[in-house]
């Protein structure tokens, strides 16, 4: 034998020890792999492989036969673009959870690979596949419990925050009470008569403790009343709810007015007006209606004639009076004018050509803009 035979037997004997070197390899792996041609025909597949394919899809691996044969025709689709994006470079890899028969989640790790000749030409693919079960259980678990930390730690937070005003508010509460009456001692210091008090902002259990320790008149401002009755959803209407406040003492209750500046239409004005004057028990019990926001002497009439042709009302003016174009004085009594008008059934505009205030109050405020 030459000494090229010996080298070509020695050549041939090494590349098959290489080969079932890599077969060892390929066999004992802990990932499966399925390897198949350009064409999608199976051209070779390691143990791991045939039992994945048979536990998962009870199904036997050829060589030889169509991976799209192992794959149903909804999902198909779905692995050929797979394949489509590998052989273009994308390496694609993503996580799949199975059940098997005894009702056990098992995690698997997909990966697809592509494979090229020394000429960069796509020859086949690798469909590789490794169980991470373990792995992906710690992770579920850890995540798991990240959450509940989370979670417990919001409730510590809550439960915190709770704790902390649940012990604040018996002082808060005091604090409030002592503010309120110390401005409360201040009207009385001065002569004062009345008191205006924001019935929402001190709530019920506010109104209660005025109205025990003080001998003021209590007049109520109902601002923020409406987002409780604007819509029928939300809420009580007004002739229920003042009930209330006058139960716990209020003597005077705002209740806009005809023509008033805010959202509140003159109907609505007019059902509240009957409202706080109907009695509870007696009519004695009866609220001082308050008329007022953007009132000038105009609505007077309108006003008279709607509330049953009374006077025993109050209607404030604020820009009314003051914004009168010769002062506040003149603007007081251009209302008073205009009130004797609407009482004696007089058109104010007949009424002002003996009135130069009220005349005034017309040419400002009569477009209804200017109070």
């Amino acid at each position: 034998m030459s000494e090229q035979d010996i080298n070509q037997q020695l050549l041939s004997e090494g590349n098959d020890l290489q080969e079932a070197n890599l077969r060892a390899i390929f066999e004992n792996t802990d990932t499966a792999y399925v390897l198949f041609n350009v064409d999608f025909v199976i051209m070779s597949f390691n143990y791991l492989a045939q039992k994945y394919s048979q536990d998962q899809n009870d199904q036997t691996l050829f060589v030889g036969n169509s991976v799209r044969d192992y794959f149903s025709a909804e999902r198909w689709p779905i692995i050929k673009n797979t394949l489509e994006k590998v052989s273009r470079g994308e390496t694609i890899a993503y996580e799949i959870s199975n059940t098997d028969a005894a009702g056990v989640v098992k995690w698997f790790n997909v990966r697809w690979l592509n494979v090229k000749d020394g000429d960069g030409q796509n020859r086949g693919f690798i469909l590789a596949n490794k169980e991470i079960t373990a792995a992906k259980n710690a992770e579920l678990e850890r995540e798991k419990i990240t959450a509940d930390l989370i979670q417990h730690d919001k409730d510590l937070e809550q439960f915190t925050y709770i704790i902390s005003h649940n012990l604040r508010a018996p002082v808060a509460n005091i604090l409030g009470l002592a503010d309120m009456m110390r401005n409360h001692d201040l009207v009385v210091k001065a002569g004062g008569n009345c008191a205006v008090v924001n019935i929402n902002s001190i709530g019920f259990g506010g109104m209660a403790y005025l109205r025990k320790r003080s001998g003021l008149v209590l007049h109520a401002h109902r601002n923020g009343w409406d987002i409780l009755t604007r819509h029928p959803g939300l809420g009580m209407d007004f002739k229920v709810w003042q009930q209330f406040w006058r139960l716990l003492g209020v003597d005077q209750f705002q209740i806009n007015g005809i023509g008033s500046k805010y959202w509140e239409p003159d109907d609505s004005f007019v059902r509240s007006f009957e409202a706080v004057t109907t009695p509870l028990f007696s009519p004695d019990d009866c609220a001082l209606p308050v008329a007022g926001s953007g009132q000038w002497g105009g609505q007077a009439p309108e006003t008279y004639e709607r509330t049953g042709r009374t006077v025993d009302l109050l209607y404030l003016c604020g820009g009314g009076i003051v914004s009168h174009p010769d002062g506040p004085g003149a603007g007081v009594r251009a209302v008073q004018q205009a009130w004797q008008a609407a009482v004696d059934g007089i058109p104010l505009a007949d009424f002002a050509r003996g009135h130069v205030e009220l005349a005034r109050a017309i040419e400002k405020f009569g477009d209804g803009k200017a109070a």
